[in-house]
């Protein structure tokens, strides 16, 4: 009986005896394709370590080491590609910035007054030049075409500035009454309580002209004159003609 139990439990040790080997020669070449690996990579010095972490320690206010072996953006250019916000560098006009504040129109010409000056200036050299090239032309030895070309192209500019000066004149008393009649109103609401009225630039308009007429009842000017026969004319024209009788 016992002969037979042994022979029995022969098969079995086999088996367990072939899965050891087998796990074994797994195991050893497992070592060897990693000891390959690791023969492969290349060794890597003992002080690198140390470097990285001297890079990471550095002082907060030290400057940056840029590479001299690869071209390297900007700080700003790198810093939006990392994704930080970066104000953009783009021109400002003070002129038309909310930074400078708000414009104040009465400032603005208290500082810069002197520049009428220096238009009349301007206006007079102009007209003087005006009158020397008149000299000029009559001579007999010059260009007429080329002189009248130049005298026309003068006018044109004393013209021109000759309207911006009155129109800047006018805009300077449509805002001066602008200012008086918000003033009137101020007043009236802090004494009465009024509801304030606010003046449109139609309205102001036409008192300012009324306050002109007033002023001129004695005498006219050419363009009043030249205006009243406009008026006078297109009336006579609306009038319906006479009939004839049969």
């Amino acid at each position: 009986m016992q002969l037979s139990d042994s022979r029995a439990h022969l098969p079995l040790l086999a088996s367990l005896a072939n899965r050891r080997r087998v796990a074994n020669q797994d195991g050893e070449e497992k070592q060897r394709e990693t000891s390959k690996e690791t023969s492969k990579e290349p060794k890597r010095p003992s002080g690198a370590k140390r470097k990285v972490k001297e890079k990471l320690k550095s002082k907060k206010g030290a400057p940056q080491e840029v590479s001299s072996r690869k071209p390297v953006a900007p700080a700003q250019a790198g810093a939006a590609r990392a994704g930080s916000k970066v104000a953009a560098l783009r021109p400002r006009d003070p002129r038309f910035d909310d930074m400078s504040g708000n414009l104040d129109i009465d400032s603005f010409q208290k500082a810069y007054s002197f520049l009428d000056d220096y238009r009349k200036e301007e206006l007079e050299t102009l007209k003087k030049q005006k009158l020397k090239l008149g000299k000029i032309a009559k001579r007999k030895d010059v260009d007429e075409a080329e002189i009248a070309e130049q005298a026309e192209s003068i006018q044109q500019e004393i013209k021109r500035r000759v309207q911006q000066d009155k129109q800047r004149a006018r805009m300077g008393e449509l805002v001066a009454a602008e200012r008086a009649l918000k003033g009137e109103e101020r007043k009236k609401v802090r004494e009465t309580g009024k509801v304030p009225y606010f003046y449109k630039r139609g309205a102001v308009r036409k008192i300012v002209a009324e306050k002109k007429r007033e002023a001129r009842k004695g005498s006219r000017s050419k363009e009043e004159e030249r205006r009243e026969k406009k008026l006078a004319a297109k009336e006579k024209k609306r009038l319906p003609g006479r009939r004839e009788h049969e």
